[in-house]
């Protein structure tokens, strides 16, 4: 092989390197930037995090006094707690809140509001933490069962204990908006 070949050669390969350095560049730069995932709620509070969401109701419990704020057109749905007792939301012993338009079945993403009158027991393998909910000191437990990621929220009240489950899959953008909700919650009187 003669000495003109190997020139061709050699400028043939550099021409082909620098071609692929200038297509790789161009396809890195023409990519779209990775959105950031949400803030992390830290372990000692809840707080208001923006969303897209621009209407909200309360809900108010006159019973066991406390109000909390959710989305617009989200379901509410009365647990009744006892046979033949009869409870209407403004009373309810336990209340479910949630995204009605997107889960069709019952849902995965939950919040459920219940009073009790004594806390529930700390599941086997779950922390449990002190936090604060819109100024209000609790105690929180959370914890995985079912594919689902649980924060219990335990909020002494002067008729027992006032219970926030919060369920949803873990990475689910509905996190966000049980947090705004969250902040919301207050003891009325």
């Amino acid at each position: 092989m003669g000495k003109k070949h190997r020139i061709v050669i050699a400028i043939t390969v550099f021409v082909l390197v620098v071609s692929a350095a200038v297509v790789a560049a161009y396809l890195v730069g023409s990519q779209k930037p990775k959105t950031q995932p949400p803030p992390f709620l830290g372990e000692s509070t809840v707080d208001l995090l923006p969303t897209q969401i621009t209407e909200w109701e309360t809900y108010t419990n006159t019973k066991y006094s406390y109000s909390i704020d959710y989305p617009e057109g989200w379901a509410t749905i009365i647990n009744i707690t006892g046979g033949g007792k009869k409870e209407t939301l403004d009373n309810a012993d336990s209340l479910d809140i949630f995204d009605s338009a997107s889960q069709k079945s019952y849902p995965e993403a939950v919040m459920t509001i219940t009073r009790r009158e004594a806390p529930s027991s700390l599941p086997d393998g779950w922390n449990e933490s002190e936090s604060t909910i819109n100024g209000i000191q609790v105690k929180k437990i959370e914890g995985d069962e079912e594919g689902l990621h649980k924060e219990t929220y335990i909020l002494p009240s002067d008729k027992g204990v006032i219970e926030i489950e919060v369920r949803y899959a873990v990475g689910d953008p509905v996190k966000q908006t049980f947090d705004e909700m969250l902040s919301t919650f207050q003891l009325t009187q």
